[in-house]
């Protein structure tokens, strides 16, 4: 399997933890390795704002280790 392959692989692995009805997952990748990765779900830290659903993408770039953030990273989506 290509690692780009594998990446969409993993989002899509990622997208099965989401209690949403539509499951998505996504990873961030950079030098061949998955750098983060997340789900969308309700976050209740966007409810305050008027925002209650948290993207995946949004998700996994959160959680990009601030050292990588000006790297080029590679990102990927995928629907369960």
């Amino acid at each position: 399997m290509s690692k780009v392959n594998n990446f969409f692989y993993e989002a899509m692995e990622m997208a099965k933890f989401s209690d949403m009805s539509q499951k998505h997952g996504a990873v961030v990748a950079s030098g061949g390795k998955i750098l983060a990765s997340g789900f969308n779900n309700i976050s209740p830290c966007y409810i305050a704002s008027g925002c209650s659903f948290l993207h995946a993408e949004i998700s996994a770039c959160l959680q990009v280790p601030a050292v990588r953030k000006r790297k080029s990273c590679k990102l990927c989506v995928q629907q369960a």
